[in-house]
């Protein structure tokens, strides 16, 4: 079973702000709007509060009965794995880039149950992610995998290419990390990486002597 969150805030040109929580599953996608002022995060902590629903390292607790679905119950999050150092590196603290992206967090494990409109959801033995993303832009175009599975040790995977917009014109930005066996592979445009190609179906990127 896939379950994936996302607590927004949306603010227009005028300042008008919007709080939306976006679920997305097997049996569809819902998005759940609330007033902005509803929005609560602690800059520099990981914790959201959304209008009765609460997410930060600990866990989170839902609560919504709106927008076509009824989406209930908490979940208990066992420690993070956070990433060596940003996932962005030095392309973070440039301006050109008006948006960012972050990893808190490449696999934890699940304990608990949801409860998805009247269906029961144990996620206890399974395992989360959680990343950031922020700006004022969107990419004309991208790819986004995400994945974690078990062998000796847990391993995880994030891919994701964009035709980024920039100051200075259009780009391809790829940002991709593996850990597997207890080591991290980062390949990334700013250490030199190419996409080789990439659609809807996946991509082929090279760094040096590692290809995915």
């Amino acid at each position: 079973e896939t379950l994936s969150l996302f607590p927004l805030l949306r603010i227009d040109k005028a300042g008008n702000t919007e709080a939306v929580i976006r679920v997305e599953s097997r049996e569809g996608a819902w998005s759940v709007s609330c007033p902005g002022e509803s929005f609560q995060a602690s800059e520099g902590l990981f914790q959201i509060w959304v209008q009765g629903s609460l997410f930060n390292r600990k866990g989170l607790w839902l609560d919504l009965r709106s927008g076509g679905i009824t989406l209930c119950g908490e979940l208990r999050y066992g420690p993070f794995t956070p990433l060596k150092y940003d996932l962005m590196g030095p392309l973070g603290a440039l301006p050109v880039f008006p948006m960012r992206r972050g990893v808190i967090s490449m696999g934890h494990r699940l304990e608990g149950v949801l409860l998805l409109n009247g269906r029961r959801i144990d996620f206890t033995g399974g395992a989360g992610f959680i990343e950031t993303f922020r700006g004022t832009g969107r990419p004309s175009a991208s790819l986004w995998s995400q994945s974690i599975w078990r062998e000796e040790r847990s391993n995880s995977i994030l891919v994701s290419v964009e035709r980024m917009p920039t100051l200075t014109g259009p780009r391809i930005n790829c940002l991709c990390v593996v850990l597997y066996g207890g080591r991290e592979y980062r390949l990334a445009s700013y250490r030199g990486a190419s996409v080789e190609r990439w659609s809807t179906e996946g991509a082929v990127i090279r760094q040096g002597a590692l290809r995915l």
